[in-house]
């Protein structure tokens, strides 16, 4: 296996563990109140550990929510038809985080956009 289909596989079960994480997270949103705080913090030593780990590989993990979004981003939102070009657009969701080899662009993310205030 070459090194290039190693990073392609390696983004890929980076990107369905992104998605995995965020199923759990919708999960332990409708458990107990009490039960909450032990899986919230699995979730973060998960996160953690991942960092360290693609780290390690030169991989970097980007997740945008939250931060204007500009065309050239390296995400691909699935909802920008929706609004104007006048329209000041911020990442709402972010589906598939961006993923970076040695600070070049390995996967695109995918996201839902918002307006802005």
């Amino acid at each position: 296996m070459t090194n290039e289909a190693m990073l392609d596989d390696f983004s890929e079960l980076i990107t369905e563990s992104y998605r995995l994480k965020k199923a759990f997270e919708r999960l332990v949103r409708k458990t107990d109140f009490s039960e909450q705080a032990r899986y919230v913090s699995q979730i973060s030593w998960y996160d953690k550990r991942l960092l360290e780990i693609t780290a390690n590989v030169g991989l970097k993990i980007v997740i945008p929510a939250g931060e204007k979004y500009d065309e050239g981003m390296a995400v691909t939102p699935l909802n920008l038809d929706e609004f104007d070009k006048s329209d000041v657009l911020f990442i709402e969701q972010v589906l598939e985080p961006i993923i970076m080899f040695n600070n070049k662009i390995l996967r695109m993310g995918t996201a839902i956009l918002r307006r802005g205030i």
